[in-house]
């Protein structure tokens, strides 16, 4: 039986013993709506642990070099019947510390009213992201720049990762 839960991925630790799991999700670029490296770090760190020896972790984000790199401010808007949305990038620092303002505007075609909401997100970028899975102990990395397997690369959209707990 499938069991959901309710909760951040900060509540990992707390929710589950070690060693509990034979593979962990993160897509949809949640990962980038932790706020800093270190809470990237703490969380890929607990997933670690979570994983039973041979369990895989799978991330799938932005491609966050080839959006600072290419000044990319939009992404493609995603129209389906019934709504249009639209995606709105600013990147900025704060600080020291990268960020993304990232917009988002959700049009319902029968209602001329957008809803519009804005959060702010952490660009992690390739070369961050495997820095911390050796950091942490993960040996076996496959990286691809799209769900078709493609290898990645910076001009890639997307940065999909599979790593393995040894």
């Amino acid at each position: 039986p499938i069991k959901l839960i309710k909760a951040s991925m900060q509540d990992v630790n707390e929710l589950f013993p070690d060693n509990f799991f034979n593979g962990i999700i993160c897509m949809g670029n949640t990962l980038v709506h932790l706020q800093n490296m270190e809470e990237i770090y703490q969380f890929i760190g607990t997933v670690y642990r979570k994983l039973v020896p041979g369990g895989l972790f799978f991330i799938q984000i932005v491609n966050y070099t080839r959006i600072r790199v290419q000044n990319i401010t939009h992404l493609p808007a995603i129209e389906t019947q019934n709504v249009i949305f639209n995606r709105q990038y600013e990147y900025f620092q704060n600080g020291k510390t990268p960020q993304i303002r990232f917009l988002s505007h959700l049009k319902f075609k029968s209602n001329s009213d957008p809803v519009t909401e804005e959060v702010f997100l952490f660009p992690i970028e390739y070369n961050d992201l495997m820095s911390i899975y050796s950091d942490i102990g993960f040996k076996s990395v496959i990286s691809c720049g799209s769900y078709a397997r493609e290898p990645f690369s910076s001009d890639n959209p997307a940065l999909i990762t599979v790593v393995t707990r040894e």
